[in-house]
């Protein structure tokens, strides 16, 4: 649970900075005459890979064609236009060569958080990221061929959370429920099953899986061999003409 919770909280912290930091990159390109609405910022964004170069970085080399500028100087621009940011939710924001980067302001937002848990308790946290999209989280999927162990139950729960999680953020939610491993062997059971003489069938259905009665077992794959072999004569058949 520990770790659902410090993702859920990672996520609403990403989300809430991205909002901020789309909006201001938002006006800075209306100034230079690029017009992009926030899901296409927001596709652009990228986490850079070490903490030392910021939050969230935007790279500006797309910009090169249209504005015939170098990527580097774009970059520069658009860091003016942006101008002084809140320091209340953000330490700095720096250029690195054709990248803008964006440093939050931990504590603030820390406390942000908190107030905003506290003032709206169970909606905290509510979006409509997911308003008219679907998403599809598969669980527990267990394998049928196999027991059930400990491990179902694991799955099954992370699966409902992250179900549950989705669910609030306004997506409609298609939980799946895949059996898994439904292969030949259960194939071969009911063509047996449904091909031998009734008066042969003496065993249960795990019985005969468990292999305890041989007998009919060996008749089923000498069934399927037979089965086989004049498919594979039809095919032949259909090839010579």
């Amino acid at each position: 649970m520990y770790l659902l919770q410090k993702f859920i909280i990672s996520f609403l912290f990403n989300y809430l900075m991205k909002e901020l930091v789309v909006g201001l990159l938002k006006k800075a390109l209306h100034k230079k005459g690029i017009k992009l609405n926030e899901e296409e910022i927001d596709r652009l964004l990228e986490i850079p890979p070490s903490a030392d170069m910021g939050d969230f970085a935007f790279p500006c080399f797309f910009l090169s064609e249209k504005l015939k500028d170098e990527p580097h100087q774009i970059a520069l621009e658009l860091r003016e236009e942006i101008g002084t940011p809140p320091a209340t939710d953000f330490e700095d924001i720096q250029t690195a060569g054709p990248y803008i980067n964006f440093f939050f302001n931990r504590k603030t937002l820390a406390k942000k958080l908190v107030w905003e848990a506290l003032t709206y308790k169970k909606n905290y946290g509510k979006t409509n990221l997911g308003k008219r999209k679907k998403i599809i989280v598969e669980f527990s999927s267990p394998n049928i061929a196999k027991p059930f162990g400990i491990g179902h139950l694991r799955s099954t729960i992370i699966g409902n959370s992250i179900a549950n999680i989705c669910e609030f953020l306004g997506f409609k939610v298609i939980r799946l429920n895949y059996l898994g491993d439904w292969g030949t062997q259960f194939g071969k059971l009911l063509f047996g099953y449904n091909k031998t003489p009734e008066k042969s069938h003496t065993a249960s259905s795990g019985n005969l899986y468990k292999g305890k009665q041989k007998n009919l077992r060996k008749k089923i794959k000498g069934r399927i061999q037979k089965t086989r072999s004049r498919r594979q004569k039809s095919l032949n058949a259909v090839e010579v003409v």
